[in-house]
């Protein structure tokens, strides 16, 4: 414990839970300061994965974060600077914006909660599904992997058979599902 201007506790290592009555978020491995007037947290790393879908979706979403603050007063938090690991459509880490928000109701597959939209709006991801190229930003909402597009951009596809490009499609935005792609 520490009094400085007010009083403060300094964690060094520990798990962070937010939690309602039927929803809970989890920043593992995280550090920071509670401040007790402001009722508020400055941390400092952490991780956070996606088990609120599952112990499988954990295992495959989670992005790590730097420094974040945290209003206690309130149910949602956002943090620059996240790195998000998705291993399904992503080979390297994603530098983005990451918010998350304590629900009311369970999670299911239609939450729309934790949250990421990548800085860079010009990916190519190639094979992301057979024959699809993907070109563009992307966000993603709960398990909901959308590609949007850029200011300057938009995002697209691009159809490959035997090396030739046979279609292509332009959209603001593109619902990028497990197994397949709609606009």
């Amino acid at each position: 414990f520490t009094f400085d201007t007010g009083f403060i506790v300094k964690f060094e290592s520990l798990t962070l839970v937010c939690s309602s009555v039927k929803d809970s978020s989890s920043i593992i491995k995280t550090k920071g300061i509670y401040y007790y007037k402001n009722n508020s947290w400055d941390g400092k790393g952490g991780t956070v994965n996606w088990t609120r879908f599952g112990k499988e979706m954990g295992d495959e979403i989670y992005v790590d974060l730097a420094d974040y603050k945290i209003n206690l007063s309130q149910a949602t938090y956002s943090a620059d600077s996240a790195v998000l690991h998705y291993k399904r459509f992503f080979k390297n880490p994603v530098l983005g914006r990451f918010t998350d928000k304590v629900m009311s109701s369970p999670p299911n597959e239609r939450s729309s909660y934790p949250r990421f939209e990548s800085y860079l709006k010009n990916f190519e991801l190639e094979n992301i599904y057979p024959f699809i190229t993907y070109f563009g930003g992307f966000y993603l909402n709960g398990i909901e992997l959308f590609g949007n597009s850029g200011p300057y951009d938009i995002s697209r596809i691009i159809i490959e058979k035997n090396n030739k490009i046979v279609g292509r499609a332009k959209s603001d935005l593109f619902k990028l599902g497990d197994k397949q792609l709609e606009s």
